[in-house]
């Protein structure tokens, strides 16, 4: 593009001249105003990377060995790539003088340059010049020259590889013949892709400008040369000169830079090197003096200080797209002179004050601030600490040093500790003396009572957290702390939820609302996370909360006196649950007196399919899974009695929750249904007593049969208060009589003990009556006063 903007301009100045005879010398004036836009068109591209082979360092690998083609380039083979500005041929090896440069070409017409030369020519009296090549292996040597690191192209479009180039290796007679080749990669020469063109057949120096897309924001591009030895050809083989890569930026550049030092003695210089980014191809430096002669347009200038002060150094970065904001490090540079004595001075942790306060275990960090050139310096520490932790003198020689202070004075009094600091240069020397205040201070500690039990409770319930000030005795805290309760999922809102204890203070409820959750350290905050918001904070040593939700709650306690600060995060303090759903069932709601009816809820107590057991055996479970209430629960059964107290007796199992009960009148049964959180409901369910008269007597019975009902002979009823009952064999004699209840009568679901005739003569061991009917009479009496008189008979079978 420079070459087309040269030509161009010329062409155009010689059109107007040739133009002037017939009055239109304006379409010349118009050629060069085409020819200055493209000049600004091409201005557009940065150079980020030019060599033109000159000697000195480097930036190109000669004879590589890297992989192209799928082989290895050859190191020491019949040719090989060498830099000079020779041109010299050889007429008696027929080898003809290499074409001289032409204008375009930085150094023309003989600058250095990149080209092939045979290795090793061996002919009787002809030199090896530099035009000469071999192709005793046509097409199976190839040779490469690369690039030594990799070119960033970030931030640039439009990237553009040019080169000049000759080679008349190939024949004309091979148009296709591929001796000249280039090839970049773009993964800092792991991998290398060819271009697609091919150089060759011409030995007349040609420019050749390269642009692929691939070329634009990379971060290591690098390019290499390659020759093949070809079938045939002439000389002189592969030449290159003035490779050049440019770019478009995309934005402006960022300005920035650092220096090889910030204090100086008075006329002495300062290097500043450039560490701008954004492809920046001009700089423009200010030193801060005032003066405008001070400047530089260097990229990495140096520059030496006239005048003793502080000084302010401003860079501004530019390229194609413009200049970009400027840079300005104040008061940067510090001049000094050096023919004066420097003056001592120092901060302590970073004030400026004569004497600094701490408490004993912490450091203070000294940092020399004296003016002047300074050589030397000495520091001294009394009362500081040696490896060992003793109290001792500690020296040091170094600007900025951090010094413990372990030791205070005995009882917790207050020791002062000098700390001197001399300093010296060429023009004598100075000293100052400050002092540390040491204080056996301890800071403020969090905990609350019973830390280390979760506590369990109900929807609705309340709990009272209160500060352990038994902490302040274990840790030695004098000063008394204040007190900052954060609660989570308390609403700000529902102020009737709080209860405060402490009634000394009659400010209302303190509602930090801008405070988020942070993790406290004596030295402050060490951690923040705002996707944990607080939702309420107190601050008094004992508070009372009410939680209207369940659910596991978290609290913090942050204490602070005027030495330190310390919290404590709770996490699941509070297990909040529900209350239990319950509802009593009855297996008869109408039952005859003395028989047993079941009670039992509706629940299905498991989890997981599995059953659950009852909450008194999860005590140890419980550590594991922090009151999880929804696992277990416990029941209670219960019914009053004439006193109107709540008893339990008559109940098979009271705390299971399916049980039995025989009621021998109309009963109310309560039923307790309790989870691990001691949150209890209850529910009732009514048994009633049928009054209907009933009396059964067998007809038939077999003696003998152990877990029958009919292995004895009883007579059922119900509501029975007397009898009397006579059995008869065939003869009319007595085989059997009672007139006591308990002895015949069955009247509930469980067999009455020893009760019953037995089929025995009068239920006598041994007495067994032979099988036969029997004759029985019977006359009983109901608790109504109704009489009853029955007879029959009952068959004795064995």
């Amino acid at each position: 593009m420079v070459e087309l903007y040269k030509y161009c301009i010329i062409l155009g100045i010689i059109f107007r001249l040739d133009m002037r005879t017939i009055g239109k010398e304006i379409w010349g004036y118009i050629l060069v105003l085409i020819c200055v836009l493209i000049g600004f068109s091409g201005s557009a591209q940065t150079v980020i990377f030019s060599s033109d082979f000159s000697p000195g360092p480097s930036s190109w690998q000669l004879n590589a060995r890297d992989s192209v083609h799928g082989k290895a380039s050859v190191s020491g083979g019949e040719n090989r790539w060498i830099t000079n500005n020779s041109y010299k041929g050889n007429a008696t090896a027929l080898v003809p003088n290499t074409n001289l440069q032409p204008v375009g070409i930085t150094g023309s017409p003989r600058s250095h340059y990149l080209h092939i030369n045979a290795n090793n020519l061996s002919l009787p009296g002809v030199a090896a010049y530099n035009a000469n090549y071999l192709y005793n292996n046509p097409g199976r040597d190839q040779y490469m020259t690369r690039m030594v690191a990799p070119i960033s192209t970030s931030g640039l479009k439009d990237v553009e590889f040019s080169f000049w180039w000759l080679n008349y290796a190939d024949s004309f007679n091979f148009p296709n013949d591929t001796s000249g080749q280039v090839f970049y990669s773009i993964d800092s020469a792991k991998s290398w892709i060819r271009t697609p063109k091919t150089y060759s057949g011409d030995s007349i120096w040609k420019k050749e400008t390269i642009k692929l897309p691939v070329f634009d924001n990379q971060k290591q591009l690098m390019f290499a040369f390659v020759f093949i030895n070809p079938d045939t050809g002439f000389h002189p083989a592969f030449a290159i000169d003035d490779v050049m890569l440019t770019g478009v930026p995309s934005n402006t550049p960022t300005a920035n830079f650092t220096q090889d030092k910030i204090l100086v003695c008075q006329g002495k210089c300062v290097q500043f090197t450039d560490l701008s980014t954004g492809n920046p191809s001009k700089w423009s430096w200010n030193f801060g003096t005032g003066n405008v002669a001070d400047t530089s347009n260097l990229q990495n200038p140096s520059f030496c200080f006239p005048n003793v002060g502080k000084f302010s150094i401003t860079l501004t970065a530019s390229n194609s797209k413009g200049s970009g904001a400027p840079l300005t490090k104040t008061n940067l540079i510090s001049v000094v002179d050096c023919n004066a004595p420097p003056q001592a001075n120092f901060s302590m942790n970073g004030l400026m004050s004569k004497t600094i306060t701490i408490c004993s275990g912490d450091s203070v960090i000294f940092a020399d601030s004296s003016s002047g050139a300074v050589q030397n310096r000495y520091w001294s520490f009394p009362g500081a600490a040696d490896d060992s932790g003793n109290c001792r003198i500690v020296n040091d020689t170094i600007p900025l040093v951090k010094i413990l202070y372990p030791c205070a004075g005995g009882e917790g009094r207050d020791t002062i500790y000098p700390v001197t600091l001399n300093v010296s240069g060429a023009g004598g020397a100075t000293f100052i003396t400050k002092n540390v205040r040491v204080k056996s201070c301890i800071g403020a500690k969090s905990r609350i009572k019973g830390h280390t039990e979760q506590r369990k409770t109900c929807v609705g319930s309340c709990v009272t957290y209160e500060y352990d000030h038994t902490i302040e005795d274990e840790f030695y805290i004098t000063d008394k702390p204040t007190f900052k309760w954060y609660f989570w999922g308390i609403s700000d809102t529902v102020d009737s939820m709080i209860t405060k204890i402490d009634t000394v203070t009659t400010n209302p409820l303190e509602i930090d609302t801008t405070w988020f959750y942070r993790v406290y350290s004596p030295l402050g905050p060490i951690a923040v996370d705002t996707n944990f918001e607080k939702d309420t904070v107190y601050t008094d040593p004992s508070i009372t909360v009410c939680y209207p939700d369940s659910g596991s709650y978290k609290l913090a306690l942050v204490t602070e006196n005027i030495y330190g600060k310390d919290s404590l995060m709770y996490r699941n303090i509070v297990s909040v649950y529900g209350y239990p759903q319950v509802d009593a069932l009855v297996d008869k709601p109408v039952l005859v007196r003395g028989y047993s009816n079941e009670l039992t809820t509706n629940n299905k107590e498991e989890h997981n399919g599995r059953p659950v057991p009852n909450c008194k055996d999860m005590e140890e479970f419980d550590k594991y899974i922090n009151g999880d209430s929804s696992r277990c629960h416990n029941y209670f059964w219960s019914y009053k009695n004439n006193q109107g107290d709540q008893i339990s007796d008559n109940i098979d199992n009271w705390r299971s929750q399916t049980t039995r009960a025989r009621p021998d009148a109309p009963t109310w049964y309560y039923v307790i249904r309790e989870n691990f959180n001691g949150c209890r409901t209850v529910d009732s369910v009514q048994i009633h007593i049928d009054s209907t008269y009933e009396v059964g007597i067998p007809e038939i019975f077999t003696p003998g049969k152990n877990g029958s009902r009919n292995s004895r002979w009883y007579i059922f009823g119900n509501r029975i208060t007397k009898i009397d009952v006579k059995v008869f064999n065939r003869y009319g004699q007595i085989v059997y009589q009672t007139d006591k209840v308990n002895q015949i009568v069955w009247e509930s679901d469980i067999a009455p003990v020893g009760a019953g005739w037995d089929g025995n003569y009068k239920n006598q061991v041994g007495k067994e009556l032979d099988p036969g009917v029997y004759v029985y009479v019977v006359k009983l009496w109901h608790e109504t006063g109704e009489i009853k008189d029955l007879s029959g008979n009952v068959t004795l079978v064995r």
